[in-house]
């Protein structure tokens, strides 16, 4: 759900009670896996960078989206994301105990890994 707002603070401040300890806890592994990474309001959502769009996290209304720009990690990653629901490019979860931490840490550091070759190829 796109939320029109100026500030991480602000988007974070609109996210319902109930969803922001999912939502921290993924904003915190983000910031584990990739340190460097810039947090700001891009598509109506909390959007991480690093040189280039990495991920973005978005509270909708029945889950909190983990979304991964560089979609060749979660190909790479299939067999161990399985059991997550999920869509093309995003991680769907509706419980922090249905966060499988390393597994996410992984899939981050891999993501920012796969860019960082594309963006090689590219250049």
């Amino acid at each position: 759900m796109q939320r029109h707002v100026a500030s991480c603070e602000e988007y974070l401040q609109a996210v319902p009670a109930n969803q922001l300890p999912l939502l921290e806890r993924l904003r915190a592994l983000i910031h584990e896996a990739v340190p460097s990474v810039r947090e700001e309001i891009r598509w109506g959502m909390l959007s991480y960078d690093d040189g280039g769009a990495l991920f973005a996290l978005a509270a909708q209304k029945h889950y909190v989206g983990l979304y991964v720009m560089a979609t060749q990690a979660l190909k790479d990653m299939a067999e161990e994301l399985a059991s997550i629901d999920h869509g093309k490019g995003c991680l769907r979860f509706k419980r922090i105990e249905a966060v499988p931490t390393d597994t996410i840490r992984r899939l981050l550091v891999h993501a920012k890994s796969v860019r960082e070759r594309e963006c090689k190829k590219q250049g």
